[in-house]
C-alpha cells in the first residue's frame, strides 16, 4: 500500500507471493522486492520490479543465490544485498540502471568482502556501505562497520548504545540515521555524516565497470 493524498491506497499485486523478502526504493519511484520465502517455505532468488510509470510489476534477473531475511540498500545505480539465510555474511553488488526494462535478461553481480558478523543491516550514505549491528552467533553486537570504497575492507567506525541485529534504519535530515530495534523497542539516532567524512568521496553515478569488474 502507498500513502497518497492523505489516505492509504492499494498498489497492484506482485507477480510472486513471498514473505521475509527485502524491499528497496530506486530512483524514479520504482521498487525492488528481492528474495524471500515462497509458499513451500523455500528461499527465493526472485527480484520483482515495480515500474512506477506504468504501475506494473515484472520479474527481473535473479539474485546470485536464493535468500530470505537479508538486508539491502541502493546508491545511485548500485544495489547492495547482504546477509540473510543462507547467505550469512555474504555481500553482493550489482548495477540496476537497466532494471526498469522488462526485457533485461541478466544482471552482473560482484561478490564483495564478507560481513564481519551475521544479521547486520545495510545502509549506504554518501557512497559508503555501512553494516549496522549484527551477531556473532551467540550474542548481538553494538558495532557499526563501513566498507572502505577504495581498499574494499570492512572497518570498525562506531559503537551504538545497545546491542542489536536485523534492525530497521531511516536516513534523516542533517546526515542522521535513525536505528530502531523492534525486538527490544530501543531507538537511537546516529550522526553518520561525520562517519562518511572519514572516507573518499564516491560519485552517485558511475561507470559500472569501475565497481563491477568481477562479474558473476
Amino acid at each position: 500500500m502507498v500513502w497518497k493524498g492523505g489516505e492509504w491506497t492499494c498498489m497492484p499485486g506482485m507477480v510472486t507471493a513471498c514473505r521475509q523478502s527485502c524491499v528497496v526504493a530506486v530512483d524514479g519511484g520504482g521498487l525492488l522486492v528481492m528474495g524471500g520465502e515462497g509458499c513451500r517455505i523455500k528461499a527465493l532468488d526472485t527480484i520483482q520490479v515495480f515500474d512506477s510509470t506504468t504501475q506494473t510489476w515484472h520479474i527481473g534477473p535473479p539474485l546470485p543465490q536464493p535468500c530470505k531475511n537479508m538486508s539491502a540498500a541502493v546508491y545511485g545505480d548500485l544495489v547492495f544485498v547482504m546477509g540473510g539465510w543462507p547467505m550469512d555474511r555474504a555481500v553482493w553488488c550489482a548495477n540496476i540502471s537497466d532494471l526498469t526494462s522488462a526485457h533485461i535478461e541478466d544482471m552482473h553481480w560482484r561478490r564483495l568482502p564478507d560481513l564481519p558478523y551475521i544479521g547486520s543491516s545495510a545502509r549506504v550514505v554518501g557512497g559508503v556501505l555501512f553494516a549496522i549491528g549484527g551477531s556473532d552467533g551467540s550474542k548481538r553486537i553494538s558495532a557499526i562497520f563501513a566498507l572502505h570504497p577504495v581498499n574494499q575492507k570492512w572497518q570498525h567506525v562506531a559503537e551504538m548504545p545497545f546491542e542489536c541485529s536485523y534492525v530497521d534504519t531511516v536516513l534523516l535530515s542533517g546526515g542522521r540515521l535513525l536505528v530502531v530495534d523492534g525486538d527490544t523497542q530501543k531507538v537511537t539516532v546516529l550522526d553518520v555524516e561525520g562517519l562518511v567524512s572519514l572516507f573518499p568521496t564516491v560519485p552517485k553515478k558511475m561507470n559500472p565497470d569501475e565497481r563491477l569488474s568481477e562479474e558473476h
